[in-house]
Protein backbone atom coordinates (compact mmCIF):
# COMPACT_ATOMS: atom_id res chain seq x y z
CA UNK A 1 0.00 0.00 0.00
CA UNK A 2 1.26 3.82 -0.86
CA UNK A 3 2.61 5.45 2.34
CA UNK A 4 0.45 8.32 1.96
CA UNK A 5 -2.76 5.78 1.20
CA UNK A 6 -1.72 3.56 4.16
CA UNK A 7 -1.46 6.74 6.81
CA UNK A 8 -5.14 8.06 4.96
CA UNK A 9 -6.81 4.61 6.00
CA UNK A 10 -5.24 4.81 9.60
CA UNK A 11 -6.63 8.31 10.08
CA UNK A 12 -9.90 7.35 8.13
CA UNK A 13 -10.49 4.83 10.59
CA UNK A 14 -9.58 6.95 13.83
CA UNK A 15 -11.81 9.72 12.65
CA UNK A 16 -14.82 7.19 12.25
CA UNK A 17 -14.65 6.34 15.56
CA UNK A 18 -14.78 10.01 16.98
CA UNK A 19 -18.22 10.27 18.59
CA UNK A 20 -18.41 13.94 19.29
CA UNK A 21 -18.23 13.82 22.95
CA UNK A 22 -15.28 15.23 24.63
CA UNK A 23 -14.20 13.21 26.93
CA UNK A 24 -15.06 10.16 25.39
CA UNK A 25 -12.84 10.88 21.94
CA UNK A 26 -10.22 12.16 23.91
CA UNK A 27 -9.61 8.65 25.77
CA UNK A 28 -10.23 7.26 22.38
CA UNK A 29 -7.27 9.93 20.60
CA UNK A 30 -5.64 8.55 23.17
CA UNK A 31 -5.72 5.08 23.15
CA UNK A 32 -5.02 5.12 19.21
CA UNK A 33 -1.69 6.90 19.90
CA UNK A 34 -0.42 4.16 21.82
CA UNK A 35 -2.11 1.96 19.95
CA UNK A 36 0.12 3.19 16.90
CA UNK A 37 3.53 4.20 19.00
CA UNK A 38 5.25 1.41 17.64
CA UNK A 39 4.23 1.82 13.99
CA UNK A 40 6.23 2.93 11.18
CA UNK A 41 4.15 6.12 10.53
CA UNK A 42 3.99 6.65 14.39
CA UNK A 43 4.90 10.16 14.20
CA UNK A 44 2.62 11.21 11.60
CA UNK A 45 -0.87 9.09 13.48
CA UNK A 46 0.59 10.50 16.65
CA UNK A 47 1.03 14.63 15.55
CA UNK A 48 -2.73 13.80 13.20
CA UNK A 49 -4.20 12.95 16.28
CA UNK A 50 -3.11 15.64 18.58
CA UNK A 51 -4.53 18.31 16.04
CA UNK A 52 -7.44 16.01 16.71
CA UNK A 53 -7.45 16.29 20.23
CA UNK A 54 -7.23 20.39 20.00
CA UNK A 55 -10.58 19.76 18.03
CA UNK A 56 -12.38 18.36 20.70
CA UNK A 57 -11.32 19.44 23.83
CA UNK A 58 -14.04 21.33 25.25
CA UNK A 59 -14.47 25.05 24.38
CA UNK A 60 -12.63 26.35 27.83
CA UNK A 61 -9.99 23.81 27.62
CA UNK A 62 -9.52 25.13 23.95
CA UNK A 63 -9.59 28.67 24.94
CA UNK A 64 -7.23 28.24 27.39
CA UNK A 65 -5.07 26.78 25.15
CA UNK A 66 -5.02 29.33 22.50
CA UNK A 67 -4.12 32.09 25.55
CA UNK A 68 -0.89 30.26 26.62
CA UNK A 69 -0.19 30.00 22.75
CA UNK A 70 -1.52 33.84 22.77
CA UNK A 71 1.55 34.45 25.43
CA UNK A 72 4.05 32.28 24.19
CA UNK A 73 3.60 33.89 20.11
CA UNK A 74 3.34 37.37 22.07
CA UNK A 75 7.11 36.74 24.03
CA UNK A 76 8.44 35.70 20.44
CA UNK A 77 7.39 39.29 18.97
CA UNK A 78 8.47 41.14 21.68
CA UNK A 79 11.97 39.92 21.35
CA UNK A 80 11.88 40.49 17.86
CA UNK A 81 10.82 44.19 18.20
CA UNK A 82 13.61 44.42 20.78
CA UNK A 83 15.94 43.10 18.47
CA UNK A 84 15.08 45.85 15.55
CA UNK A 85 15.35 48.54 18.03
CA UNK A 86 18.75 47.48 18.34
CA UNK A 87 19.33 46.92 14.68
CA UNK A 88 17.97 50.68 14.60
CA UNK A 89 21.02 51.65 17.36
CA UNK A 90 23.49 49.87 15.08
CA UNK A 91 23.83 47.91 18.70
CA UNK A 92 24.60 44.73 16.43
CA UNK A 93 26.09 42.58 18.61
CA UNK A 94 22.53 43.32 21.57
CA UNK A 95 20.32 41.69 18.81
CA UNK A 96 22.26 39.13 17.58
CA UNK A 97 22.36 37.83 21.32
CA UNK A 98 18.25 38.39 21.47
CA UNK A 99 18.03 36.20 18.31
CA UNK A 100 20.48 33.64 18.85
CA UNK A 101 19.28 33.41 22.64
CA UNK A 102 15.45 32.86 20.90
CA UNK A 103 16.51 30.38 17.96
CA UNK A 104 18.28 28.08 20.63
CA UNK A 105 14.96 28.10 22.65
CA UNK A 106 12.76 27.38 19.73
CA UNK A 107 15.10 24.72 18.51
CA UNK A 108 15.09 22.84 21.84
CA UNK A 109 11.19 22.77 21.57
CA UNK A 110 10.31 22.47 18.38
CA UNK A 111 7.55 20.53 17.53
CA UNK A 112 7.55 21.27 13.59
CA UNK A 113 9.69 18.45 11.53
CA UNK A 114 9.16 17.67 8.26
CA UNK A 115 7.28 14.13 8.49
CA UNK A 116 6.68 11.34 5.65
CA UNK A 117 3.36 12.87 5.09
CA UNK A 118 3.44 16.81 5.94
CA UNK A 119 5.64 19.55 5.13
CA UNK A 120 5.56 22.66 7.53
CA UNK A 121 6.38 26.39 5.75
CA UNK A 122 6.30 29.45 7.54
CA UNK A 123 4.60 31.71 4.60
CA UNK A 124 4.18 35.35 5.73
CA UNK A 125 0.78 36.03 3.53
CA UNK A 126 -1.63 33.68 1.46
CA UNK A 127 -0.06 34.55 -2.00
CA UNK A 128 3.48 33.11 -1.00
CA UNK A 129 1.56 29.87 -0.58
CA UNK A 130 -0.15 29.98 -3.73
CA UNK A 131 2.96 30.47 -5.43
CA UNK A 132 4.89 28.18 -3.63
CA UNK A 133 2.51 25.32 -4.73
CA UNK A 134 2.16 26.43 -8.33
CA UNK A 135 6.30 26.35 -8.26
CA UNK A 136 6.73 22.97 -6.61
CA UNK A 137 3.81 20.54 -6.88
CA UNK A 138 4.41 19.63 -3.49
CA UNK A 139 2.98 16.20 -2.91
CA UNK A 140 2.77 16.01 1.17
CA UNK A 141 0.35 18.04 2.97
CA UNK A 142 1.47 21.75 3.82
CA UNK A 143 0.81 22.81 7.47
CA UNK A 144 1.37 26.14 7.60
CA UNK A 145 3.87 26.67 11.24
CA UNK A 146 2.77 29.92 13.77
CA UNK A 147 6.21 30.56 14.67
CA UNK A 148 7.59 33.73 12.78
CA UNK A 149 10.48 32.18 11.39
CA UNK A 150 10.69 34.24 8.21
CA UNK A 151 11.11 37.11 10.38
CA UNK A 152 13.38 36.01 12.78
CA UNK A 153 15.78 34.52 10.15
CA UNK A 154 15.71 37.86 7.84
CA UNK A 155 16.75 39.94 11.36
CA UNK A 156 18.76 37.01 12.11
CA UNK A 157 20.98 37.03 8.81
CA UNK A 158 20.99 41.22 8.34
CA UNK A 159 22.39 41.40 11.92
CA UNK A 160 25.40 39.12 10.81
CA UNK A 161 25.42 40.81 7.25
CA UNK A 162 25.79 43.98 9.13
CA UNK A 163 28.85 42.21 11.69
CA UNK A 164 30.32 40.84 8.30
CA UNK A 165 29.82 37.59 9.36
CA UNK A 166 28.68 36.75 5.89
CA UNK A 167 29.13 32.72 5.59
CA UNK A 168 26.98 32.92 8.89
CA UNK A 169 24.46 34.74 7.28
CA UNK A 170 24.32 32.79 4.39
CA UNK A 171 23.92 29.61 6.06
CA UNK A 172 20.77 31.60 8.58
CA UNK A 173 19.43 32.52 5.17
CA UNK A 174 19.37 29.09 3.66
CA UNK A 175 17.58 27.68 6.84
CA UNK A 176 14.99 30.89 6.89
CA UNK A 177 14.17 30.05 3.15
CA UNK A 178 13.76 26.13 3.98
CA UNK A 179 11.12 27.49 6.34
CA UNK A 180 9.63 30.06 3.28
CA UNK A 181 10.98 29.16 0.28
CA UNK A 182 9.13 31.88 -1.80
CA UNK A 183 9.92 34.31 0.78
CA UNK A 184 11.59 37.60 -1.70
CA UNK A 185 12.72 39.25 2.02
CA UNK A 186 15.13 36.56 2.62
CA UNK A 187 15.40 35.82 -1.03
CA UNK A 188 16.74 39.27 -1.70
CA UNK A 189 18.88 39.06 1.23
CA UNK A 190 20.78 35.70 0.76
CA UNK A 191 21.06 37.21 -2.92
CA UNK A 192 23.12 40.22 -1.50
CA UNK A 193 26.10 38.30 0.29
CA UNK A 194 26.65 36.54 -3.74
CA UNK A 195 27.15 40.58 -4.74
CA UNK A 196 28.93 41.30 -1.68
CA UNK A 197 31.73 38.47 -2.60
CA UNK A 198 31.71 39.54 -5.97
CA UNK A 199 30.06 36.44 -7.17
CA UNK A 200 28.58 37.89 -10.08
CA UNK A 201 27.09 35.19 -12.06
CA UNK A 202 25.33 33.67 -9.20
CA UNK A 203 24.25 37.08 -8.07
CA UNK A 204 22.52 37.17 -11.71
CA UNK A 205 21.49 33.66 -11.91
CA UNK A 206 19.50 34.14 -8.57
CA UNK A 207 18.60 37.05 -9.31
CA UNK A 208 16.76 36.13 -12.51
CA UNK A 209 15.28 33.24 -10.53
CA UNK A 210 13.96 35.81 -7.72
CA UNK A 211 11.82 37.24 -10.31
CA UNK A 212 9.04 34.22 -10.08
CA UNK A 213 8.59 35.10 -6.37
CA UNK A 214 8.56 39.09 -6.78
CA UNK A 215 4.66 39.96 -6.69
CA UNK A 216 4.83 43.30 -4.85
CA UNK A 217 6.49 46.16 -6.91
CA UNK A 218 9.31 46.91 -4.94
CA UNK A 219 10.33 43.40 -5.46
CA UNK A 220 10.38 43.46 -8.83
CA UNK A 221 11.88 46.83 -8.65
CA UNK A 222 14.73 44.99 -6.56
CA UNK A 223 15.15 42.65 -9.28
CA UNK A 224 15.90 45.42 -11.83
CA UNK A 225 18.27 46.81 -9.59
CA UNK A 226 20.45 43.60 -8.89
CA UNK A 227 20.45 43.26 -12.57
CA UNK A 228 21.24 47.26 -13.66
CA UNK A 229 24.66 46.38 -11.25
CA UNK A 230 25.59 43.18 -12.73
CA UNK A 231 25.27 44.74 -16.18
CA UNK A 232 27.42 47.99 -14.72
CA UNK A 233 29.97 45.91 -13.19
CA UNK A 234 30.15 43.43 -16.69
CA UNK A 235 30.19 47.60 -18.75
CA UNK A 236 27.12 47.05 -20.68
CA UNK A 237 26.19 49.91 -20.31
CA UNK A 238 23.20 50.17 -22.31
CA UNK A 239 22.20 46.99 -20.35
CA UNK A 240 21.96 48.47 -17.20
CA UNK A 241 20.73 51.66 -18.50
CA UNK A 242 17.59 49.58 -19.25
CA UNK A 243 17.55 47.85 -16.17
CA UNK A 244 17.27 50.40 -14.06
CA UNK A 245 14.85 52.76 -15.51
CA UNK A 246 13.05 49.51 -15.98
CA UNK A 247 13.54 49.47 -11.98
CA UNK A 248 11.84 53.16 -11.77
CA UNK A 249 8.64 51.80 -13.62
CA UNK A 250 8.19 49.64 -10.42
CA UNK A 251 9.67 52.13 -7.76
CA UNK A 252 9.80 55.87 -8.91
CA UNK A 253 10.98 57.23 -5.74
CA UNK A 254 14.09 54.75 -5.22
CA UNK A 255 17.00 56.77 -4.67
CA UNK A 256 18.98 53.87 -5.29
CA UNK A 257 17.78 53.34 -8.71
CA UNK A 258 18.21 56.78 -9.32
CA UNK A 259 22.22 57.48 -8.41
CA UNK A 260 23.03 54.48 -10.00
CA UNK A 261 21.23 55.14 -13.53
CA UNK A 262 23.32 58.83 -13.15
CA UNK A 263 26.66 56.48 -12.54
CA UNK A 264 25.66 54.90 -15.57
CA UNK A 265 25.40 57.89 -17.38
CA UNK A 266 28.68 59.42 -16.02
CA UNK A 267 30.55 56.05 -17.69
CA UNK A 268 29.07 56.84 -20.67
CA UNK A 269 29.88 60.62 -21.13
CA UNK A 270 25.75 61.40 -21.01
CA UNK A 271 25.75 59.78 -24.39
CA UNK A 272 23.87 57.14 -24.31
CA UNK A 273 20.68 56.67 -24.97
CA UNK A 274 17.43 56.11 -23.39
CA UNK A 275 17.22 51.94 -24.75
CA UNK A 276 14.06 51.90 -26.77
CA UNK A 277 11.02 49.56 -25.96
CA UNK A 278 12.32 46.90 -28.45
CA UNK A 279 15.81 47.10 -27.14
CA UNK A 280 14.45 45.97 -23.85
CA UNK A 281 12.76 43.22 -25.19
CA UNK A 282 16.16 42.03 -27.28
CA UNK A 283 17.96 41.87 -23.94
CA UNK A 284 15.39 40.67 -21.96
CA UNK A 285 15.07 37.58 -24.91
CA UNK A 286 19.01 37.68 -24.40
CA UNK A 287 19.40 37.16 -21.13
CA UNK A 288 16.45 35.80 -19.65
CA UNK A 289 14.47 38.19 -17.76
CA UNK A 290 10.99 39.79 -17.98
CA UNK A 291 10.14 42.26 -19.08
CA UNK A 292 8.55 43.80 -16.24
CA UNK A 293 6.80 41.32 -13.86
CA UNK A 294 7.22 37.91 -13.74
CA UNK A 295 3.90 36.60 -16.34
CA UNK A 296 3.15 33.26 -14.02
CA UNK A 297 2.96 35.59 -11.33
CA UNK A 298 0.37 37.75 -12.91
CA UNK A 299 -1.67 34.50 -14.71
CA UNK A 300 -1.84 33.32 -11.02
CA UNK A 301 -2.96 36.60 -9.34
CA UNK A 302 -5.82 37.31 -12.31
CA UNK A 303 -6.83 32.97 -11.93
CA UNK A 304 -7.12 33.61 -8.23
CA UNK A 305 -8.93 36.63 -8.72
CA UNK A 306 -11.58 35.18 -11.23
CA UNK A 307 -11.75 32.02 -9.24
CA UNK A 308 -12.90 34.25 -5.87
CA UNK A 309 -15.59 36.01 -7.80
CA UNK A 310 -16.87 32.57 -8.84
CA UNK A 311 -16.93 31.62 -5.24
CA UNK A 312 -18.73 35.20 -4.16
CA UNK A 313 -15.81 35.71 -2.06
CA UNK A 314 -15.07 39.63 -2.59
CA UNK A 315 -12.44 40.24 -0.32
CA UNK A 316 -10.61 37.34 -1.56
CA UNK A 317 -10.91 39.07 -5.09
CA UNK A 318 -10.00 42.20 -3.65
CA UNK A 319 -6.75 40.56 -2.41
CA UNK A 320 -5.12 39.22 -5.62
CA UNK A 321 -6.02 41.90 -8.30
CA UNK A 322 -4.33 44.47 -5.86
CA UNK A 323 -1.55 42.20 -6.21
CA UNK A 324 -2.52 42.29 -10.29
CA UNK A 325 -2.96 46.22 -10.77
CA UNK A 326 0.06 46.93 -8.70
CA UNK A 327 2.14 45.27 -10.66
CA UNK A 328 0.54 46.35 -13.94
CA UNK A 329 -1.77 49.66 -13.71
CA UNK A 330 -4.28 47.86 -15.95
CA UNK A 331 -7.73 49.78 -16.08
CA UNK A 332 -9.67 46.40 -16.26
CA UNK A 333 -8.46 45.63 -13.51
CA UNK A 334 -8.84 48.84 -11.58
CA UNK A 335 -12.60 48.50 -13.03
CA UNK A 336 -12.98 45.04 -11.72
CA UNK A 337 -11.26 46.23 -7.90
CA UNK A 338 -13.94 49.25 -8.25
CA UNK A 339 -16.84 46.98 -8.74
CA UNK A 340 -16.10 45.55 -5.32
CA UNK A 341 -18.10 46.15 -2.15
CA UNK A 342 -16.35 48.44 0.41
CA UNK A 343 -14.59 46.06 3.08
CA UNK A 344 -17.09 46.66 6.32
CA UNK A 345 -13.47 48.11 7.93
CA UNK A 346 -13.44 50.93 5.76
CA UNK A 347 -17.38 51.70 5.04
Amino acid sequence: MNKDKEFEKIMSEINSGLTGEPEKDMAFLNEQSKKYKNHKYSKEILRACGRLMYDVVPDDVRKKLDKVANEHFSRIDDSLNQAEQFLFKKEFNKALKIIEDLIFELDENQPYRNDEVSEYYNFEEFFEEILFRDLNSPEKELRRVPVPYTRIYNIYGYTLYELDKFDEAKKCLEIGLGWNPVSFKLMSEYIEIFKLKGDLENFFKLTINAFKIAFRPQNVARCFRNLGYYFAEKELYSEAKAAYIMSLQFERDSEQALKELYYVDEKTNHKLEKPPIEKVKEYSEKYGFPIGADLNVLNLAYQCGIKSLENHNPDGARYFFSILYDLTHDPEIKAALDKLPVPKSEE
